[in-house]
């Protein structure tokens, strides 16, 4: 007859210490792959997002670049003209004799005030002209006293015009005006007009 021995053989301490270990090592190994390959699909995934994000600044830098062209046009058109107003104030400063007592005297002049004559001898000058009435003149000879130009404003004349005198008023665009004053200044002009 067949003798069949069922009982499992005996395994040594050893051996069963090695498979104990080579399971505990392949359990290991199992863990650390899962966690390497999560690892690597996370930092792909956040790749890919921070890829995605770097492209669609890069998209939006590209949009703006004719905007920051015409930043840059506006920049240099600004220094143009800051040059050309800078130049321009340059010259109204520099501006002497004629052209700036012709400047002091426009902005000096009243509305209902007309210059008729205007004679420069040296330092010396006399304005002659009509105005509506006296008041105009005197509000004329205290804004010439203000300006630099003009040192010392007297009047040497304020009569009522007479003929002639007042129909050129009436004629130069003043209407209903029952008088007419004529007047001549005498100023001397600073160093500095």
């Amino acid at each position: 007859m067949i003798k069949i021995n069922l009982i499992p053989p005996r395994i040594s301490k050893r051996e069963l210490q090695l498979r104990q270990e080579a399971a505990i090592f392949i359990f290991v190994v199992f863990v650390t792959l899962v966690t390497w390959i999560y690892l690597v699909s996370g930092i792909s995934g956040e790749k890919a997002s921070w890829q995605a994000k770097i492209k669609q600044h890069e998209q939006r830098l590209e949009v703006l670049k004719p905007v920051e062209k015409e930043i840059e046009d506006f920049k240099k058109q600004r220094e143009v003209l800051q040059s050309r107003q800078e130049t321009i104030d340059k010259l109204i400063n520099a501006r002497t004799g004629p052209a700036r007592i012709m400047q002091d005297i426009a902005g000096a002049k009243p509305l209902k005030l007309w210059l008729t004559s205007f004679k420069q001898t040296g330092q010396s000058l006399v304005l002659e002209g009509l105005a509506d009435d006296s008041s105009t003149v005197i509000e004329f000879v205290n804004r010439l006293r203000e300006r630099e130009s003009f040192q010392a404003v007297e009047t040497q004349q304020l009569q009522e015009a007479e003929g002639k005198d007042s129909a050129k008023l009436s004629k130069s665009g003043a209407t209903g005006l029952n008088k007419t004053v004529k007047f001549k200044l005498l100023t001397t002009v600073s160093n500095k007009a």
